[in-house]
């Protein structure tokens, strides 16, 4: 039996991970497999390390990476989003929200809702878009492309969906968003002390290919005194919000 999608996710709490299982054991028209990471006792310091041993085991055609707090909103969304996907040739990566440059300005697009409302946050689409990032909370990749490229295990939780499709980008590979029923159950936001330290580390590897690297956070120009104050300000702005909430 062909399986045609590896779930992987990292989990941090058993009880939300218990409610990913029970959206998932409503799926139909899909074979799926999935394989947990477990991080309850904090055993990993990278998702991107996580994430490549998880998919070491993998049989699925695709590989789907997703948090453990996304649901899905009816018994076919995930069939749904495979269909989607088959009819994209030689991708890079594809998610359920990401961001792209529009006339020097980023635009998010989204198929999916998050938080307690259930809002989208960005251009709601029902058809296949074209993106440069995806969000790291569910994006899906092809298994076979990923063995040869897997995540570089580098520290942190943050981006590795971005990078990922940055080189897909120098690959050759293109990056969408497709039509989703999906539900994040946070709010989505990331922006924090550790992920502004990790985008530093992320635009000196790609800023000599990237002058803009927009991201469902933010748009990061990387070139420039002006670019990197604008940066410089959010590393301080959020290292000071982390002492005043120690």
């Amino acid at each position: 039996m062909e399986i045609d999608v590896t779930i992987i996710t990292i989990v941090n709490n058993m009880q939300i991970y218990r409610g990913l299982l029970q959206s998932l054991n409503k799926q139909k028209s899909v074979i799926y497999e999935i394989r947990p990471v477990f991080n309850c006792n904090h055993e990993y310091y990278s998702a991107r390390k996580a994430y490549n041993e998880a998919a070491e085991s993998a049989t699925g055609k695709y590989l789907l990476f997703l948090h453990p707090d996304i649901r899905f909103l009816d018994d076919l969304s995930l069939a749904d989003i495979l269909s989607f996907v088959r009819k994209i040739n030689m991708f890079g990566v594809v998610g359920a929200a990401g961001a792209i440059q529009r006339e020097k300005k980023r635009e998010i697009i989204t198929a999916m809702v998050h938080g307690d409302n259930a809002m989208p946050l960005g251009t709601l689409v029902d058809r296949i878009c074209e993106v440069q990032t995806v969000d790291e909370c569910f994006f899906i990749v092809e298994r076979e492309y990923f063995i040869s490229h897997r995540f570089p295990e580098t520290d942190g939780w943050h981006l590795h969906a971005v990078q990922y499709c940055l080189e897909a980008i120098k690959d050759g590979r293109k990056n969408y968003v497709v039509p989703a029923r999906v539900w994040h159950l946070s709010d989505g936001k990331s922006l924090d002390y550790h992920y502004v330290n990790q985008l530093e580390e992320l635009i000196k590897k790609e800023k000599e290919d990237f002058d803009l690297i927009c991201t469902t956070v933010k748009a990061w120009p990387t070139k420039g005194i002006r670019a990197m104050i604008y940066r410089k300000y959010y590393v301080l702005k959020q290292y000071i919000k982390a002492k005043v909430y120690q």
